[in-house]
């Protein structure tokens, strides 16, 4: 491998003391997923707690939905100018075609529901 002594110039301390700190860490996780991975007994798939932490915070979005009045009122809203549209709309359209039967512009032999002779 080499030496554990880091040959960088041009480095202050402090930015010295973090690149060995973080390859110090480097090498103890790099050992623990080994142990992990080389373990004869427990044969079974490897979970990052972190990268399962990360990924159960995205499937849930809490950082980005924070619930207060605006955005419950937001939602509410939405949800209820969709139902309001979605009942305008059936509504037009069962008048209009409840109009053309009503007024005999559809026969009643080309309507759709009819009862069998």
């Amino acid at each position: 491998m080499g030496s554990n002594k880091i040959e960088l110039y041009d480095l202050s301390p402090k930015a010295r003391e973090v690149i060995e700190w973080r390859a110090a860490r480097r090498k103890v996780l790099r050992e623990s997923y080994l142990k992990q991975v080389h373990n004869p007994i427990k044969q079974q798939l490897i979970l990052d707690h972190g990268i399962h932490r990360y990924g159960v915070m995205r499937l849930t979005h809490q950082y980005q939905m924070k619930i207060t009045g605006r955005t419950m009122l937001f939602n509410l809203g939405g949800v209820f100018a969709f139902i309001c549209l979605a009942t305008w709309t059936v509504k037009t359209l069962k008048g209009k075609h409840e109009n053309l039967l009503r007024n005999g512009h559809i026969s009643y032999a080309d309507r759709c529901y009819t009862f069998p002779n």
